[in-house]
């Protein structure tokens, strides 16, 4: 799994996949479409350590403390890779901008 950081766009997004297109596929389906002037922007592919830290700095519903967060983090990788080899779902959309709520 590779992470892509959507920090250019209208809302951030966190988005865990197998490649950048899937991720970009994520980002239109769950987040928001992508508007003309950001049609030539890209995810920044980051690794999984920062994408850690950006996930513990962010309010996860049902996770109070740092380690809730790391071992919900972990889950979801888990999962991820388990829905993958099944070929149930590319992508897994980890933070997204809470102006979306």
């Amino acid at each position: 799994m590779k992470f892509y950081e959507f920090d250019k766009y209208e809302y951030y997004a966190l988005i865990g996949a197998e490649n950048e297109d899937n991720a970009i596929v994520g980002y239109i389906e769950v987040v928001a479409d992508i508007e003309e002037e950001e049609k030539n922007l890209y995810p920044n592919e980051i690794s999984i350590k920062e994408a850690l830290k950006r996930y513990v700095k962010a309010t996860i519903e049902g996770c109070e403390t740092e380690k809730e967060k790391t071992r919900d983090f972990h889950k979801q990788i888990s999962n991820f890779e388990k829905y993958v080899s099944k070929g149930i779902e590319p992508y897994i959309v980890f933070l997204i901008d809470g102006g979306l709520y």
